[in-house]
């Protein structure tokens, strides 16, 4: 992968494949192995890859097909935690504003939905491990808020969870 600049969750970053990447997160574990976790701009797919002096194989984590729904887009503010060794991805659902986990078992990942419903939830998330357990925390919105005075009634929130 080649970086523009220095590293950080918000850059975009173009695989040496040509693939396009944006809104990802990276984690360094204890081999010095870089597990990354990003959305892939093209196909608005939340993807995972590793590095350790060359790039791993790109797999696709979330490919947005919803049953009975059109593609989401999937994978905005991706963060990663490796719990075990083993990585934890937390991304929003950008169609719902929802947060979701993806957690891999062997080749397979699994998909947990974490936050739904009307508020605007994973916006800039954020993800560690506390004692064995990845514990999130992202920003929310209120869809209808009560007033739109900030003074008096705050339009967004913090939210920190372990799911």
């Amino acid at each position: 992968m080649v970086g523009r600049g220095a590293a950080s969750s918000h850059q975009r970053v173009e695989a040496r494949n040509g693939e396009t990447a944006s809104r990802g997160g990276a984690r360094l574990d204890a081999g010095g192995t870089i597990h990354i976790a990003y959305q892939d701009a093209q196909g608005d797919r939340l993807m995972y890859t590793t590095w350790n002096g060359a790039p791993g194989s790109p797999e696709v984590v979330d490919d947005g097909v919803r049953p009975g729904d059109r593609p989401h887009r999937v994978g905005a503010a991706a963060a990663i935690a490796l719990v075990d060794g083993a990585p934890a991805i937390a991304y929003q659902d950008g169609l719902d504003a929802d947060v979701y986990v993806a957690t891999r078992a062997g080749a397979a990942w699994s998909t947990l939905a974490v936050a739904t419903g009307p508020a605007l939830d994973g916006f800039s998330i954020g993800a560690a491990v506390r004692g064995g357990a990845p514990v999130l925390a992202w920003g929310a919105l209120d869809p209808a808020p009560a007033s739109i005075d900030p003074a008096r009634a705050p339009l967004g929130r913090l939210v920190v969870q372990a799911p």
